[in-house]
């Protein structure tokens, strides 16, 4: 069956690499290609077809976190406002009960975007450095979840290194997701990823396909000798300019599956959500300003996106409603 010609439309959009410089964009090219040829499609249609078969009232566990003190000691607008949407759209369509996962000094922003969006989640801090698979095992015996869904979440490399964009090694300052998405995997639990820049959870899937001359474009500032890419693999993986337009991607390819256009945000209630992240300390990650712009692109051009992703919505999908604010 061939995908709905929005679902190209919104897989286009979510890749327009606005800020980024020549050779950034090109992987960023590069890794959307090699993973659209694995998955076969569509990024976000492939990622919202498995999320939209999900059991109905069953728990999904959504991470994020991203950034380093002391530019970033609160974490980036990059993460939160895609976790909150994407996850408040799962609650309407699949009545999920979500968790939201980030490091412990990422709570406030993420708690202050769930209030804003009126989402009722339970916000769980992560501790900072490595993670035992003996405590990824007790998060998902105490919470069953169906799926680990990962929104700009910084994970590992081939060394075992958590860096930046930068190169820097982060790894002190951020949750080791791995041993979590390891054993999700082994248990059969569903994993999602979206990330921006292949140094994100999820991006192993991928890695392992590129050559050696796109690795070394990627090397890092740190004496690990490696690259910043992460190495941890998920199921489904949706590569985006940015990981909030990702998510917001995926929203509308549900919405687009389930003719809910409801299920998009409006432009006004995103922006009400970014900036309650921000008032809580969240930064730009890439200008580290504490300002509602999201890595170096204006308030307007999330504004488009969304405006874009909502007519793409509204022409196309079975059963189309117009969109309207998910309130």
């Amino acid at each position: 069956m061939r995908p709905l010609p929005a679902l190209e439309v919104v897989d286009d959009l979510c890749l327009r690499p606005l800020s980024l410089p020549a050779p950034e964009r090109r992987l960023l090219l590069r890794l959307h290609a090699v993973a659209r040829r694995l998955q076969g499609g569509p990024l976000a249609g492939h990622a919202a077809a498995r999320l939209a078969q999900l059991p109905e009232e069953t728990v999904v566990l959504l991470a994020t976190g991203a950034g380093a003190p002391p530019h970033l000691p609160a974490g980036e607008t990059d993460g939160p406002p895609g976790v909150i949407f994407l996850a408040r759209a799962l609650l309407h369509l699949r009545r999920i009960r979500p968790v939201l996962l980030t490091e412990g000094r990422m709570v406030a922003p993420l708690e202050a975007a769930a209030a804003a969006a009126r989402l009722a989640a339970l916000v769980q801090g992560l501790p900072e450095g490595p993670a035992s698979p003996e405590a990824a095992g007790e998060l998902l015996a105490r919470h069953r979840p169906a799926a680990l869904v990962v929104v700009e979440k910084l994970g590992e490399n081939e060394r075992g290194v958590i860096h930046d964009v930068r190169g820097a090694d982060v790894g002190a300052s951020h949750a080791s997701l791995s041993p979590l998405v390891l054993a999700a995997k082994a248990a059969g639990v569903l994993t999602v990823a979206i990330g921006d820049r292949g140094n994100e959870v999820g991006f192993g899937l991928v890695t392992g396909s590129l050559p050696a001359t796109a690795l070394r474009r990627r090397r890092c500032a740190c004496p690990c000798g490696g690259t910043i890419l992460c190495c941890v693999a998920t199921e489904a993986l949706v590569v985006a300019a940015t990981s909030n337009w990702g998510a917001y991607a995926v929203t509308a390819a549900l919405a687009l599956l389930a003719g809910r256009g409801d299920l998009l945000p409006d432009p006004a209630a995103e922006a009400a959500v970014r900036e309650a992240c921000v008032a809580v300390g969240a930064r730009d990650g890439v200008t580290r300003e504490a300002a509602p712009t999201v890595d170096g692109t204006s308030p307007e051009v999330q504004a488009a996106i969304l405006t874009l992703l909502r007519a793409a919505v509204a022409a196309g999908g079975p059963g189309r409603r117009r969109p309207r604010a998910a309130r």
